[in-house]
């Protein structure tokens, strides 16, 4: 396993632990979320739309199935369960060359 696949790892765990905190340390300033329903621009938007949905959920489960790494990005196949709603998700994430999140890319289904 190499550092960007350790990196994305992390990522899933301090998301599924609702680790705003340790989350913030692997952004970039001018990173950006895109998922199924949002659009957020920015380390601050990014940070405050995690806390809002953390807030917003009793619990949270998150079992990687699959990592897939080329080059600076890696492509993970999760299935996340949120209040007892099911959903299967691939996620993109981009790295720079610090080794922070410039982009995650979210599909649902």
């Amino acid at each position: 396993m190499n550092n960007i696949e350790l990196k994305t790892k992390k990522y899933f765990y301090f998301w599924k632990s609702k680790n705003i905190k340790e989350l913030s340390k692997l952004f970039d300033n001018g990173v950006i979320l895109q998922d199924w329903e949002n659009v957020v621009n920015g380390k601050e938007d990014l940070i405050k739309f995690n806390t809002q949905f953390f807030n917003s959920v009793d619990n949270i489960e998150l079992d990687v199935v699959n990592i897939y790494n080329y080059s600076n990005i890696t492509f993970s196949e999760l299935i996340i369960r949120v209040n007892n709603n099911i959903i299967k998700v691939l996620d993109k994430i981009e790295y720079n060359k610090k080794g922070l999140i410039t982009k995650i890319t979210a599909y649902k289904g």
